[in-house]
């Protein structure tokens, strides 16, 4: 094993675990392929973004879930995920 091939394992779990605790936060283990699917699509900065505010939404203002509501927040903070947010100035 190679030091590259260590370092993606490690990333693998790394997005592995977070997706569990994101999907175990927001009550929505059924979906852990879906949050697994973000983690590695979304820089930690988005994720964390709207990990907060989806936890931050008061129970009586969830229409369907704190997930497709983390999901929807992921999309407006971040709407091209493959692009790294760091990167994007603002033109002058």
């Amino acid at each position: 094993m190679t030091i590259n091939d260590a370092r993606a394992r490690e990333d693998e779990t790394r997005e592995a675990l977070i997706a569990r605790l994101l999907a175990t936060a927001l009550s929505d283990e059924a979906n852990i392929a879906a949050y697994y699917a973000l983690v590695s699509r979304y820089p930690a900065a988005a994720l964390l973004c709207a990990f907060e505010t989806a936890r931050g939404l008061p129970s009586a203002l969830v229409k369907k879930s704190r997930g497709a509501y983390f999901t929807f927040l992921l999309r407006q903070i971040c709407p091209h995920p493959n692009e790294p947010s760091q990167s994007r100035e603002e033109p002058a």
